[in-house]
């Protein structure tokens, strides 16, 4: 076991609105994690790639659990019976949809179920795609794999032989490195928080590692679920804790919040971590505190949380959660609010796969989401109850730092079934409120596989595009119903406004699942085609520079352009140039001699837009 030192525990009261009973207070603890191990997977060269898979039809949470979403899912069916149509339903407010770019076939080793995708990619083209079983690291521009290694083998420096699952990652656009975490172990003894923290943009590099008890309280539960974000200085992880072999949704004891400081993270340092438990609505433990990650960028200190009744055949309160300082901050606290949609999500019913074959949707909890424009976007599965099919809910909470005003969307078709939703931020200035939204589809007629729709900035939804068709429908599991998975991938390019790289499954030939990548690029708004329909990415040599460096970029027509140069913080440093720059190939240079050394952003604009942003490295001044 690792060593943990434990300080007091501070009480913090939770603020709450229109309450009628006011509940026990949050509790914030404050931990030391030690680094418990590093690894290089560009280094790693045994690899066995373990993996225990049952086939029995799928139970997460146990047989009474199960027992339970099936009970509804019934319920569900029965309310709002599935209705076909010889066409697709597609939103009366049509307009352009995602623009595909690079796509290709990822994890192509040993694959466990369900499939679980994440992903995340750096400035510089470093991408990582993630699933039950394995890390799968490529270099976009160089079109070359960097290393695939199994969840066990990054690992291993940790000793820790229980299972590993359930992977999340962050890209952190302002110190450029990685984040991982996932869980090992199913028992109160066992169950370990695995989180790593990259020393570089490179996944191949170094990594330290750092294992949090799955069991802080000491008593018989385990850490389940985690979901992630981050803050301008820490890392936010959630889980739900399970009573140690108890059905998930008796054996739920309480949602738990740990901050934790990147920075400790990074330079390989003792972590200094806060949990939160405790945490509650009207005297009873919120489920799923699902962390809103930065929209464009990171922000904080305060980081806010969505949750909502995910077992409901029907409901229409969302939660919304702040947690309102650092770590070290004594006025720190988690402050609950509740709001109404004007639309409805409820559980989801089983989605179809040919041959009366089905996929599991699990419930209708919030899957990730986004702050951006004192707004927040979310996603999570739904039950469509114009067709009776399972779909996308996709929430929006306008307003949030005062009157919360919460407005929902069923996304759907009457002969397909949507899953596991994602969405990323697109836009450009205060004003926009677009995003790609990315999620898994199938239907009894067509094999599982991965679409795309446009939410664009007046509101609309683009009609559904098709990313990837399933080769096969998936037929793994003993039975009838498959795991569709827990979650899908997205991630915004911070340096490349518009820009989404997604990740999720689709059916393979032999019956298994396969892992789908796609680079995605909001349409243009009408009146930028002119400026930005053909500019290609910067070019910025030598980098890193010691002395002067050059940007190369490309305009179709003369425009009023402004490049900046910020730091890695995003303060201005410097705006070289303000002036109009002619049609063609353009070439900018500079002398980095009044710079320190570090990292800085050069960024070309138009119209109050960012047309292209790149890192510099300067050294040696």
């Amino acid at each position: 076991m690792k060593t943990i030192l434990l300080f007091a525990g501070i009480s913090l009261f939770i603020f709450i609105e229109s309450m009628a009973q006011a509940p026990k207070p949050a509790v914030g603890q404050h931990f030391a994690i030690p680094k418990s191990g590093e690894i290089a997977p560009r280094n790693v060269t045994t690899d066995y790639f373990p993996l225990l898979q049952n086939l029995e039809a799928p139970k997460p949470g146990g047989d009474d659990y199960w027992g339970f979403i099936l009970e509804q899912k019934k319920k569900v069916s029965e309310k709002w019976p599935q209705k076909e149509s010889d066409s697709p339903l597609t939103p009366a407010d049509s307009t352009a949809m995602p623009v595909p770019g690079d796509q290709f076939n990822a994890n192509l080793t040993i694959e466990g179920v369900p499939n679980d995708n994440d992903l995340a990619i750096s400035n510089s083209g470093f991408l990582i795609s993630a699933i039950n079983s394995n890390l799968y690291m490529y270099d976009v521009n160089a079109d070359t794999v960097i290393q695939v290694v199994s969840l066990d083998a990054f690992s291993s420096s940790l000793g820790l032989t229980e299972s590993k699952f359930d992977p999340k990652l962050l890209f952190d656009p302002k110190e450029e490195k990685f984040i991982l975490v996932f869980l090992s172990g199913f028992t109160d003894s066992t169950n370990n928080i695995i989180v790593a923290f990259s020393e570089s943009d490179d996944p191949g590099g170094l990594w330290n590692l750092y294992a949090l008890p799955g069991n802080p309280l000491n008593d018989t539960m385990w850490s389940d679920y985690p979901m992630i974000a981050m803050t301008d200085q820490e890392l936010i992880v959630t889980v739900n804790l399970i009573g140690t072999g108890q059905p998930w949704e008796t054996g739920f004891s309480q949602s738990l919040v740990w901050q934790i400081n990147k920075d400790d993270g990074y330079a390989g340092d003792s972590l200094s971590t806060k949990l939160w438990t405790g945490i509650n609505y009207a005297g009873k433990s919120l489920r799923n505190l699902t962390p809103m990650r930065g929209g464009s960028d990171t922000y904080g200190p305060n980081l806010y949380f969505i949750s909502n009744r995910n077992f409901d055949l029907a409901n229409d309160s969302i939660w919304v959660l702040e947690l309102t300082d650092t770590i070290g901050a004594s006025g720190a606290a988690i402050s609950v609010d509740v709001r109404k949609s004007n639309a409805e999500y409820g559980m989801p019913p089983l989605a179809q796969q040919k041959f009366n074959h089905f996929f599991a949707t699990n419930d209708a909890r919030a899957l990730n989401g986004f702050f951006e424009n004192d707004m927040l976007q979310f996603a999570g599965n739904s039950v469509d109850t114009s067709t009776g099919r399972a779909a996308v809910y996709h929430g929006i909470v306008s307003n949030v730092s005062t009157t919360k005003i919460v407005t929902g969307k069923i996304l759907g078709e009457a002969n397909l079934d949507y899953g596991y939703p994602n969405l990323s931020y697109t836009g450009n200035s205060i004003s926009d409120v677009d995003a790609i939204i990315t999620f898994n589809q199938s239907s009894k007629t067509s094999n599982a596989g991965m679409s795309t729709i446009y939410y664009t900035p007046a509101g609309d939804y683009s009609p559904r595009l098709t990313l990837r068709t399933g080769d096969n429908f998936v037929n793994i599991l003993q039975g009838a119903i498959e795991r569709w998975g827990d979650y899908s991938g997205s991630q915004r390019k911070f340096d490349q406004p518009g820009t989404v790289w997604a990740s999720a499954a689709y059916g393979k030939q032999n019956s298994d699942f396969g892992t789908w990548v796609a680079e995605l690029t909001a349409p243009l708004p009408v009146g930028d085609e002119e400026y930005l329909s053909s500019v290609p990415k910067m070019k910025v040599f030598p980098n890193p520079v010691s002395e002067t460096t050059n940007i190369e970029f490309e305009i179709q027509e003369p425009a009023l352009i402004r490049i900046d140069l910020t730091d890695a913080s995003g303060r201005l440093i410097r705006t070289f140039f303000q002036d109009i720059a002619k049609a063609g190939s353009n070439r900018f240079s500079f002398c980095t001699g009044p710079l320190a050394d570090g990292l800085y952003f050069l960024n070309v604009e138009t119209a109050g837009k960012i047309l292209m942003s790149q890192r510099v490295v300067v050294f040696g001044n």
